[in-house]
């Protein structure tokens, strides 16, 4: 592996996990997601680190240059997140429905209450 791409790669590792640390604590980013990033900052910091993990899996998955392993679980990871947002969007969005439900369902309660008690 060239060796500006393998700092590159540990660099960014490291910069990304100082980053998510550091926004878990400020209370910008909520644990339940630092985890899947933290556990991609040390996979990915591995992978680069040990080259000879990254040749046998490139081997493995048949990928005939090594440097596009890492870029492959990079499109990979991204496509988690995305998965992962979608399924917290969808959550979301059904808890605004019933919640959107259940205020209506008080404002005419308290409607008529008010027409009760005139």
């Amino acid at each position: 592996m060239d060796i500006r791409l393998k700092l590159l790669a540990i660099f960014s590792s490291i910069g990304v996990l100082i980053l998510v640390i550091n926004l878990v604590r400020r209370r910008k980013l909520r644990e339940e997601y630092s985890l899947l990033w933290i556990s991609f900052s040390f996979f990915l910091l591995i992978i680069t680190i040990w080259f000879d993990i990254t040749l046998f899996v490139s081997k493995i998955l048949g990928i005939l240059n090594p440097n596009n392993t890492l870029f492959f679980f990079g499109i990979l990871f991204l496509i988690i997140i995305c998965l992962q947002f979608s399924v917290k969007m969808s959550e979301l969005t059904n808890k605004l429905k019933i919640l959107t439900q259940e205020n209506v369902i008080l404002k005419a309660k308290i409607k008529e209450l008010l027409k009760d008690f005139k």
